[in-house]
């Protein structure tokens, strides 16, 4: 069973990362928490683990749920979720931070992200 982070958890990431969290959208937030775990007809919308993580950060990046530090929480979130998940992935800020531009700017999606996330397990 894939083992979720809480809502609350993900407040103190970004109140880490910006000193002050700020939630501007909280059916956003947990929206992006819950789109990972999402079925249909008893089948899960995103069925690995690395799927999940891919959904969360794309989920989390583009929902701009806090006044600030939304990619930097996103980024950090889904690391937490992997390891959390005993999944560890290379921690290269250089790569992520463009990458994770691409999620909010839609040039790249959920299924991409899995497949960048799974290129970079450890």
């Amino acid at each position: 069973m894939t083992r979720r982070l809480s809502y609350e958890a993900v407040l103190l990431i970004n109140q880490r990362i910006t000193g002050d969290c700020v939630v501007r959208d909280s059916d956003g937030l947990d929206s992006a928490l819950n789109r990972p775990f999402q079925s249909a007809f008893g089948n899960d919308a995103y069925p690995t683990l690395l799927e999940k993580a891919g959904a969360l950060l794309h989920g989390l990046a583009a929902a701009h749920a806090f006044k600030d530090g939304n990619k930097r929480t996103a980024w950090t979130t889904c690391l937490a979720f992997l390891e959390l998940n005993g999944v560890e992935i290379e921690r290269d800020e250089d790569a992520a931070g463009p990458f994770v531009i691409a999620l909010v700017e839609h040039q790249e999606d959920a299924r991409t992200a899995a497949l960048w996330l799974a290129a970079r397990v450890l």
